[in-house]
């Protein structure tokens, strides 16, 4: 069984207090399969609770999703994807899904936004498609 690693940008935790089905669903297999990963990079989570205040404690308590901190190559790959006019959330995204020693093939960034990585390599899974 292979592993699938899924980075929910700030559009997604904003979209699960919206009722988007889609994004909660990835929710509900990211909690009841082993081989499901969620991930949140804390810069989203900031992002979004900056838009919806409470989104920062919803999040926090829903065990399945684990968060993505910055280290410093971290802060200098989002600094950069900033000053070129990426925002701050989006960057930090594109920067946890990118591939790493940890995790050769990257991960799919889930949004309901898809058209913030058009122009870049980072895989994404639209969460407005109709399955």
């Amino acid at each position: 069984m292979t592993d699938t690693h899924f980075v929910l940008d700030d559009t997604t935790l904003l979209a699960l207090g919206n009722g988007n089905s889609r994004a909660s669903a990835l929710i509900v297999r990211g909690h009841r399969k082993v081989n499901i990963h969620l991930m949140v990079p804390t810069l989203c989570l900031l992002e979004a609770d900056r838009q919806r205040e409470g989104v920062c404690v919803h999040i926090g308590a829903l065990e399945m999703l684990d968060t993505v901190d910055l280290d410093f190559p971290a802060t200098l790959a989002v600094s950069a994807l900033v000053r070129k006019g990426v925002r701050l959330g989006i960057a930090h995204a594109r920067v946890a899904a990118a591939p790493a020693p940890d995790l050769p093939e990257g991960a799919k960034v889930a949004t309901i936004a898809p058209e913030l990585y058009a122009d870049t390599e980072t895989a994404v899974l639209d969460l407005n498609a109709q399955p």
